[in-house]
């Protein structure tokens, strides 16, 4: 998780074990003596649902303790602060870019219906397509690889059912390049074929889809 570190992560854990649980943003803050941009970077990963469940208010609260301002000096309880709640996509991408996995949820989810409405399969589906069929999937880009010098790039997109095996011909690859290197999200249509008990789809064509909210991470060959 950014911003916290391994021996502060443990110190929590280690506390909860010997003492019980927390009870509140401020115990934990006491009880393990936490500095708020810890406290903070565990409210923006969402770590701090199970003591506050609206993500803004547990900001709040993080930003509020253990500071000398104004806002430092108020009395959580007593604080008649309203907050809308987070929209789920702003939710997902704190998730991503502070705790680098989806505390609840997946970007896929968001995005399902409009690519129910065109012909876009969810990974768990691809079991029931008949291999050699045209079929087109969609989701976060978690591999891309090229083993040695071969003429084929080899990815791997998660969505919500779980990893579906994309295998790109070079020539494709060096056509959409910036496309495939530079999306977190990708659309991908082609071929489904099948390797003893495991399928994959052969890319014919790349297509962004969504927004910038989730970026490119994948573990890359490059």
């Amino acid at each position: 998780m950014r911003g916290l570190g391994a021996s502060v992560a443990q110190r929590i854990v280690d506390e909860r074990g010997h003492r019980g649980p927390y009870r509140s943003i401020s115990e934990l803050a006491a009880r393990c003596a936490l500095a708020r941009p810890q406290l903070v970077s565990l409210a923006l990963a969402g770590a701090l649902r199970g003591l506050q469940p609206e993500r803004r208010r547990a900001i709040w609260e993080a930003t509020a303790l253990g500071g000398n301002d104004l806002v430092a000096n108020l009395e959580l309880g007593e604080a008649a602060v309203a907050f809308a709640p987070l929209p789920a996509a702003l939710e997902l991408e704190l998730d991503y870019a502070h705790a680098a996995s989806f505390v609840e949820g997946h970007p896929l989810q968001l995005h399902r219906s409009w690519l129910r409405q065109r012909g876009v399969l969810a990974s768990a589906e691809l079991e029931a397509q008949r291999p050699g069929s045209n079929v087109a999937v969609a989701g976060l880009v978690v591999v891309r690889q090229r083993p040695g010098n071969g003429r084929m790039i080899f990815m791997a997109l998660e969505d919500e059912t779980g990893l579906v095996d994309i295998a790109v011909p070079l020539a494709l690859f060096e056509r959409q390049r910036t496309l495939i290197l530079l999306s977190g999200l990708l659309l991908v249509r082609g071929r489904l074929q099948l390797d003893g008990a495991a399928r994959a789809v052969l890319a014919q064509r790349f297509e962004r889809f969504g927004d910038d909210a989730v970026p490119a991470r994948a573990r890359d060959f490059h």
